[in-house]
C-alpha cells in the first residue's frame, strides 16, 4: 500500500480506495450501529419525518408561505409555525460530485467570454457539502440515508404537481378560449420508504427511488504569515483574517472589509473546528450530522413565455458535527487564479455531475462565511450562523449509542 506522501497526485476516489481500511473499521467497531440508533431516536431526524401523510403517519413538515417566490419549510401549518430544523447524516462526497471547500467557496466568477468577477465585499461566499450514504455501511443505515432523500423527493414531486395544476388549460367547447385552473392540492404519490429494521412493515404505497440530496456548509480563507487566534478567541460568530486559509490570496480576492466567520462546525469532542482546520475535518470520507432547514428558491427563467421558472430545493446548515474522519491524506489547496490570467479557461468544479448513481444531499451554511465585522472582532453566537444540536438527541460518536425508529420509511434492522 502506498504511503500518504506518495499519493499526493492521486484522485480523491483513488485515495479512498487505497485507504479503505478505515471504512471497514467503522463497520466492524459498531460505529455505524451507533449512528443508526441515534438517528432513529431523534424526533427531528429527516429520515423519521413525513411530508406526504400516510394512513399510519400524519405530515410532520409543512410548506411555509411564499415569500418573494422563496419558500421555507416549517414545523406546523399555521402562521406562527417556525422554520423546522431537521437532522441529516451522511458521508462527505469528493469534489467530483459537487463538494466545494476552498477559500473562494462557490463564488461565481463569470462565464467564459465575460469579464472576470473577483471576490469583493459584496460577495456572499459559501462552501458546499455533498453527502452520500456512508461507505460499507449496513443495509439498515443505507435505508435510513435513502429515506432522507425520499422526503426531499416528495417535496420536489409536490412542487412539480402544484406548478402543473396552476397552469392554463384548454377550454371546453362553448366556453372561453382558455381557462385558468383553480388552485388545489395536487395528488402526489409518496416515495416508497425502505425498511430500517427486522420487521417487514415498511411501505406498501408508492414507489420510485429517491436520488438527490445535498447539503451545503460554510466558507473560509487562507494562512500566510498570520498569527492564529488562541482557543479562547474561537467562538461561533468570531471574525478571522482570511489569510488563515492556505489557498487564500492573490488577485482573485479584492475585498477590503470582509472577514472570515466562525460557523458552528464541531468535532466528535464537541469543540469548534476553526476554518484553518476544516479542510482536514471536512475532507471526503468524513461522517457528519447536520441540523438544516429546507428551502425552495425560485429562479426566473428569462426565456420564452412557455419556459417555467426554475425551482431549487436547498438545505441550509445551521450546525455541523463531524462524527469521524477517514485515515486518508488531505488534498492540498492552491490559490485560485483569475480566468483572465490563464491561457485556457479552467474547469469549474462547482456544479455537481448528474446521474452519477449517488444519492446526494447538498447543503449550504445559514450565513455567508465571509462578512464584514461591525466593529473589529466579534464573539458570541452570531446571528444565523448556527446553533447547537437541539433536544432531538445528542449527536452520535463512536462511543455513543441510541434508540428508536419511525413508521413508513425504509426500516433499519436492530
Amino acid at each position: 500500500m502506498a504511503s500518504p506522501d506518495n499519493s499526493a497526485n492521486l484522485s480523491d476516489e483513488q485515495i479512498l480506495d487505497l485507504y479503505s481500511t478505515c471504512y471497514f473499521q467503522r463497520a466492524e467497531s459498531g460505529f455505524y450501529e451507533s449512528v443508526l440508533a441515534q438517528m432513529k431516536g431523534m424526533p427531528n431526524a429527516l429520515s423519521n419525518l413525513e411530508y406526504i401523510g400516510t394512513k399510519k403517519h400524519r405530515p410532520d413538515i409543512f410548506r411555509g408561505e411564499d415569500w418573494s417566490k422563496n419558500i421555507v419549510f416549517k414545523d406546523g401549518p399555521g402562521k406562527d409555525a417556525h422554520e423546522f430544523q431537521v437532522a441529516i447524516v451522511g458521508e462527505i462526497a469528493d469534489p467530483r460530485y459537487g463538494t466545494i471547500i476552498r477559500a473562494q467557496g462557490n463564488h461565481y466568477d463569470g462565464r467564459d467570454g465575460e469579464p472576470f468577477k473577483p471576490v469583493d465585499d459584496k460577495c456572499k461566499i459559501k462552501d458546499v457539502l455533498v453527502l452520500r450514504a456512508p461507505s460499507y455501511c449496513s443495509l439498515d443505515l443505507k435505508n435510513l440515508y435513502d429515506n432522507q432523500t425520499a422526503l426531499i423527493q416528495d417535496i420536489e414531486n409536490t412542487e412539480l404537481a402544484m406548478d402543473n395544476a396552476k397552469g392554463w388549460i384548454p377550454a371546453t367547447a362553448g366556453g372561453p378560449r382558455v381557462v385558468q385552473a383553480q388552485p388545489q392540492a395536487p395528488q402526489v404519490q409518496r416515495i416508497k420508504r425502505k425498511s430500517c429494521e427486522n420487521d417487514s412493515d415498511a411501505d406498501e404505497e408508492s414507489d420510485s427511488d429517491s436520488t438527490t440530496t445535498t447539503v451545503i456548509a460554510p466558507s473560509e480563507k487562507d494562512k500566510d504569515r498570520v498569527e492564529y487566534p488562541g482557543e479562547d478567541k474561537i467562538k461561533v460568530g468570531a471574525f478571522y483574517d482570511p489569510k488563515v486559509l492556505e489557498d487564500y490570496g492573490g488577485p482573485y480576492f479584492e475585498h477590503i472589509n470582509s472577514k472570515l466567520v466562525q460557523l458552528d462546525i464541531r468535532g466528535p469532542n464537541n469543540k469548534l473546528i476553526p476554518p484553518w482546520k476544516q479542510y482536514k475535518a471536512l475532507r471526503p470520507g468524513s461522517i457528519v450530522i447536520a441540523l438544516v432547514t429546507i428551502h425552495i428558491y425560485t429562479f426566473k427563467d428569462h426565456g420564452s413565455d412557455h419556459d417555467r421558472d426554475r425551482k431549487i430545493v436547498q438545505l441550509s446548515a445551521h450546525t455541523i458535527r463531524v462524527l469521524d474522519q477517514p485515515d486518508v491524506p488531505v488534498v492540498k489547496r492552491v490559490r485560485p487564479v483569475p480566468r483572465t490570467m490563464l491561457d485556457a479557461p479552467a474547469p469549474t468544479p462547482s456544479t455537481p455531475k448528474k446521474n452519477t448513481g449517488l444519492s446526494n444531499f447538498v447543503f449550504t451554511p445559514r450565513s455567508s462565511p465571509i462578512k464584514p465585522p461591525s466593529s473589529g472582532e466579534a464573539s458570541g453566537s452570531g446571528s444565523g450562523s448556527g446553533m447547537a444540536i437541539d433536544e432531538g438527541g445528542d449527536v452520535p460518536t463512536k462511543e455513543d449509542g441510541g434508540p428508536s425508529k419511525k413508521n413508513n420509511r425504509k426500516k433499519a434492522r436492530n
